[in-house]
């Protein structure tokens, strides 16, 4: 099972000269095979745990600033378009992948955590988390909610980060795709210098 999922993870960075809608349906297949198994086959490879990746060596903030960066450069051409999900998600793109690949400084990974809770609301209500700082009933931000819980982990962490600061001003609520351009370009900006 494990490697089938590895086949997955293999097939989407695989550098080769397949067209794009190739891969997706590969991987499309490899889901669908996973699917197809009883419970009872799928079962035993489910556990719990704290975390899921192995530990690796924290990047220098540039690294992380650049997939940013990289990522919302790609948001353009979806939002002129009208394609708006799309957008939003390449918006999503580059803290995530960051989050996946890298070990982030903690501030970082409780920022990004805000981030997916906003955007994930409803998922993260069924998790438990009582806080909702996106309502999908009333499609609206809880913008308050999401400001205080920005200055709270910049207050938390500001004995070792003495430079963090958000510039929550600059976060815009209007829709997902200026809300996430705007959040996580907020985290390519951060001076994530220690004391």
């Amino acid at each position: 099972m494990l490697s089938e999922l590895e086949k997955i993870v293999e097939t989407y960075f695989r550098k080769d000269d397949r067209l794009v809608t190739e891969k997706n349906q590969e991987m499309i297949d490899c889901f669908m095979k996973l699917s197809a198994r009883t419970e009872e086959e799928f079962y035993p490879y489910l556990f719990r745990s704290l975390y899921t990746f192995s530990i690796v060596n924290p990047q220098n903030h540039k690294t992380i600033a650049d997939a940013i960066y990289n990522a919302n450069q790609n948001i353009s051409w979806y939002k002129e378009n009208k394609q708006f999900k799309v957008a939003a998600q390449i918006g999503e793109y580059g803290i995530s992948y960051c989050q996946y690949s890298y070990s982030l400084p903690r501030p970082l990974t409780e920022l990004y955590l805000l981030f997916m809770m906003v955007n994930y609301s409803e998922f993260f209500a069924d998790l438990g988390y009582s806080t909702k700082y996106y309502s999908v009933e009333k499609n609206e931000f809880n913008k308050q909610d999401i400001i205080d819980k920005i200055k709270s982990i910049e207050a938390e962490w500001k004995a070792k980060y003495p430079n963090l600061n958000v510039k929550t001003d600059k976060i815009k609520f209007d829709d997902f795709v200026s809300f996430n351009q705007s959040f996580t370009t907020e985290i390519e900006y951060l001076n994530l210098e220690t004391k």
